[in-house]
C-alpha cells in the first residue's frame, strides 16, 4: 500500500479508506466472476496504527475498536504474537518443513507428521 510509505515518523492511529478493484487479467484461470462475493469496486476501511516497538516502527491494519484496543494494547499483543511466530519459525527450520508440496490440507498434515517422525529418529 503506497499510503504506508507516506506516513509521518510518529505514532498514530488513523482511519484509512480505499476502493478495491479488479482487473480481468488478474483473475485465476477459468475463475467464474460469480465466485466474487462483493460488488466491485468496493470500499474498504480500517484503522491504521503506527508505533515504535523497541527500535523499529510497527504498522498494523485492524478493524478492532479504539475503545477496546488502544495503540499501547495492540503493540503489547503484537509483541506476544511475534514471540509465537518466532517459535513456529524455529520449529519449521528444525523439522525441515519450510515448504509444503501440496495444496490439500490433508496431504500437508500427512507431510507434517512425516517430518515429526523423521525428526524424532
Amino acid at each position: 500500500m503506497k499510503e504506508i510509505a507516506t506516513l509521518p515518523d510518529k505514532e498514530l492511529d488513523t482511519d484509512l479508506k480505499f476502493e478495491v478493484r479488479r482487473q480481468s487479467k488478474c483473475l485465476p484461470y477459468k475463475m467464474k466472476i460469480k465466485a466474487w462475493d462483493m460488488e466491485l469496486p468496493c470500499s474498504v476501511s480500517f484503522r491504521l496504527i503506527k508505533g515504535k516497538l523497541k527500535d523499529k516502527w510497527l504498522v498494523l491494519a485492524t478493524n478492532l475498536p479504539r475503545k477496546d484496543f488502544s495503540v499501547h494494547k495492540l503493540k503489547k499483543l503484537y509483541e506476544k504474537r511475534w514471540k509465537i511466530e518466532l517459535a513456529f519459525r524455529d520449529i519449521k527450520h528444525s523439522l525441515g518443513s519450510l515448504h509444503f508440496h501440496s495444496k490439500k490440507d490433508l496431504f500437508n498434515l500427512q507431510e507434517s507428521f512425516a517430518h515429526l517422525i523423521r525428526y524424532d529418529e
